[in-house]
């Protein structure tokens, strides 16, 4: 990214040394005390948007910044450090475990052996503890308890106390065991956490690794390949068998076979012709093309669904907020209670002082903040890459709670439902009335309009000169004394108050229509169709559908779309709505979960929640699907984390389970957490869900 004087800066970085929400949430407010920078931290990507004057600022002062922090810019290096360092962490850990089973089994061993424990763990505490101690000196800075004071607490406690035992009373009974194996089990759940941030993280660098960097372009009758980012709107693209499409366009000549699966999930290839659309990141499977360009690099669609993508994982849904909250207060509630645990055992129950610190260590060592925070982002984080593999785009962070608990969805009829592929089938015209009407349906969007202009095209029909049409939702189109609307399946030409032309029109079903209808029912969400056709028409498709005559709207306005999903809401229903088109934007604004078809108009899609790249209805049933497995599998995550807690706290202080059980269930807690986030990358979302919805 070029830096400049006149603009902002807006970089991704990658940031080592983050454990928990504690640790997020302290860069965030450092940077936030500093002018000319803004920064938003993504945990569970381990990355932060920086975003800044660079009068001001620049990548070495950030790392700086971050330095003092006790944090670093993340370097990329051919040693993994952090795998090198649990190894090592491992290797001394091991005698220490040995020399517990032994002295636990009552064996003696010479006293100098105690002096190699302590040696073996100070190695094991600088190695594996001084990012942690760091840590906890940086929280106590900035008044913040976080899970670096837990682990520092814990494993510092057992070193010194076993220390203070070993060199002022020779004792034999230590715990360097403990504090050594604490460390290392710990590295191990961070370990294993980093590697499933890599793992989604690379997951969205796969999908921006579709669009090529180089593209073939016409220049001068010449073919030349330059790079992607160069190429202007307009420019020909030469597109041959195994060519990645580097830019979103129109076919202009030439005929091919398209794979699209990695955009839409449509696993045949899919032929194109002169006029239809090409997306950035398809691949050419046979054929050629050449492509007039439509968008450029910043603009493509599948620039858009990164950009979403990352703008949704950078943002804090309600649920994130909680958790943020409560893991502020949770830590320094646990050490009260590790103290409470402490003064209760050794002054209350009157037990020795090595079991009474054992009880307090286990105490800090198994609560687990960092499941609560990771708890949200991290399962976001795969669903939103997920999504953006299927092509599929999320507008907003808070839409997988929308989908919680929709129990009627309202899909619009004409290129929702159908196909929009429109025929002509009987006619009444003149030619001077074709180009008339030719003239009007030119500015519509609609597909009957589109299909109708094809059909006066072929019949010789021009431009009319000094006509202005105007598209009048749910009305038609108008033009001076001429109009032209639809009544049921017939499309009418009025001059004032007579109808001069007319033209009887057909559509069809989409092949998945039925199927996908009958997933929803099947899943326990009622379907309705919302349809400004005729109720001949609209029962006559909803027959085909499989669709009671009570769960037809038929013959409504725009406004009336918007009656109806109100009327559907003061059932008590939450609604989703379907749709593609200008005439649905009001229906779409007013769903509680709003979808719009990826072919349908920039109207429809920027009032929608969920934008869907293909036309089949079968991934509009898997895009909601994935919302609703992205909540639950937060919703289990919260749960895990709540109820591990909840089970896990009492029974260390009631001293059934050691710090170094504690430091196990620890870090089995993160680990738990990260692998069901990372079951949404593998979860089916073609099956019927079987848990139908109360209604």
């Amino acid at each position: 990214m070029q830096e400049n004087n006149d603009a902002p800066i807006t970089k991704t970085c990658g940031i080592d040394g983050m454990h928990c929400t504690n640790c997020s949430a302290s860069i965030e407010r450092a940077f936030g005390k500093e002018e000319g920078i803004d920064v938003k931290v993504l945990l569970a990507q381990n990355e932060g948007v920086f975003t800044y004057d660079p009068a001001k600022w620049n990548e070495q002062k950030i790392a700086r910044k971050l330095k003092s922090l006790g944090f670093s810019l993340h370097r990329e290096s051919k040693v993994d450090w952090d795998l090198a360092r649990l190894i090592a962490s491992a290797v001394l850990t091991a005698p220490l475990f040995v020399f517990m089973i032994l002295m636990m089994a009552d064996v003696h061993y010479p006293h100098w052996v105690n002096y190699l424990q302590f040696g073996l763990c100070t190695v094991v505490e600088i190695l594996a503890g001084v990012r942690f101690f760091l840590g906890a000196v940086r929280d106590v800075k900035q008044g913040v308890l976080g899970m670096d004071v837990l682990v520092t607490l814990g494993t510092l406690t057992a070193y010194v106390y076993s220390a203070v035992l070993l060199f002022a009373y020779s004792a034999h009974m230590l715990y360097f065991d403990t504090a050594a194996m604490l460390l290392t089990i710990i590295l191990v759940g961070k370990y294993v956490e980093g590697k499933a941030k890599v793992k989604s993280a690379k997951a969205l660098k796969e999908l921006m690794a579709l669009t090529p960097d180089l593209a073939t372009v016409l220049r001068d009758g010449q073919t030349v390949e330059v790079p992607t980012e160069e190429v202007s709107l307009d420019e020909i693209l030469v597109l041959a068998t195994g060519s990645r499409v580097p830019l979103d366009g129109v076919v202009l000549s030439g005929v091919a076979d398209l794979d699209e699966s990695m955009l839409t999930g449509e696993s045949m290839p899919v032929a194109k012709a002169e006029g239809d659309k090409v997306v950035a990141g398809t691949v050419v499977v046979r054929g050629n093309l050449r492509v007039r360009v439509t968008a450029t690099t910043k603009e493509t669609y599948l620039a858009s669904i990164i950009d979403k993508v990352y703008q949704i994982q950078q943002e804090k849904p309600r649920l994130q907020k909680i958790a943020d909250r409560i893991a502020t207060v949770f830590v320094p509630a646990v050490v009260l209670l590790s103290l409470a645990c402490f003064a209760a055992t050794y002054w209350g129950l009157h037990k020795e002082l090595a079991a009474s610190i054992s009880r307090a260590i286990a105490v800090l060592v198994i609560s687990c903040p960092c499941s609560l925070g990771l708890a949200t982002p991290l399962s976001i984080v795969v669903g939103t890459t997920r999504a953006g593999r299927m092509g599929v785009v999320y507008n907003d962070s808070e839409i997988f709670e929308k989908m919680h608990g929709v129990r009627a969805i309202c899909f619009d009829k004409t290129g929702t439902l159908t196909t929009g592929a429109f025929g002509v089938v009987e006619s009444e015209s003149t030619t001077q009335l074709n180009d008339v009407a030719y003239t009007l349906e030119s500015v519509s969007v609609h597909p009957i309009a589109k299909a109708l202009c094809a059909h006066l095209s072929g019949e010789g029909a021009t431009l009319v000169e000094g006509l202005d049409p105007q598209e009048i939702a749910g009305e038609g189109v108008e033009a001076g004394p001429f109009r032209m609307y639809k009544r049921d399946d017939v499309v009418y030409l009025a001059r004032g108050s007579e109808e001069v032309a007319w033209w009887r029109v057909e559509d069809t079903l989409k092949e998945d229509a039925r199927a996908t209808i009958a997933k929803f029912e099947a899943s326990g969400v009622a379907v309705y169709m919302l349809t400004g056709d005729s109720e001949s028409v609209a029962l006559s498709v909803a027959d085909k559908l499989g669709l009671p005559k009570d769960r037809v709207f038929a013959r409504i306005t725009p406004e009336g779309k918007l009656e109806a999903i109100k009327a559907l809401q003061a059932q008590g229903l939450k609604v989703a709505f379907v749709g593609d088109g200008i005439n649905d934007s009001l229906a779409l604004s007013s769903a509680d979960f709003a979808v719009a078809i990826g072919s349908g108009t920039q109207v429809a899609i920027s009032s929608a929640d969920v934008t869907v790249g293909s036309d089949k209805l079968e991934q509009v049933y898997e895009a909601l699907t994935l919302s609703r497995k992205v909540y639950r599998n937060i919703m289990q995550n919260f749960a895990w984390a709540f109820s591990y807690n909840l089970v896990a706290i009492p029974l260390a202080f009631a001293g059934i389970l050691s710090p170094l059980v504690a430091g196990c269930c620890m870090a089995f807690s993160n680990i738990t957490v990260v692998v069901n986030a990372l079951r949404l990358f593998g979860v089916r979302l073609d099956k019927t869900n079987k848990r139908r919805i109360k209604q």
